[in-house]
């Protein structure tokens, strides 16, 4: 499924997380982070919360998806995440 590119991303912050990404991303956007990350691709396995291997890296797909919708780099997306 072709998601569509957000209308507006930001810029990660230096050391920043995807949790924290994704909180100022809907914080901008005036949606829930769950919401965001649907929209983004992240499956949130409908318990709005982020699965826990999600925090350490995004699987590569996902990743890739992610970096379209958001406008980001691959490498940004990569350091979004604890295993930098």
């Amino acid at each position: 499924m072709q998601r569509r590119v957000l209308a507006r991303s930001l810029e990660p912050l230096p050391e920043e997380s995807l949790p924290g990404f994704l909180l100022r991303l809907a914080y901008r956007l005036h949606l829930s982070p769950a919401r965001v990350a649907r929209l983004c691709g992240i499956e949130t396995n409908g318990q709005r919360r982020l699965a826990a291997d999600h925090l350490l890296e995004l699987p590569s797909d996902t990743a890739a998806e992610f970096a379209r919708v958001t406008g980001l780099s691959a490498l940004e997306v990569q350091n979004l995440g604890l295993r930098r």
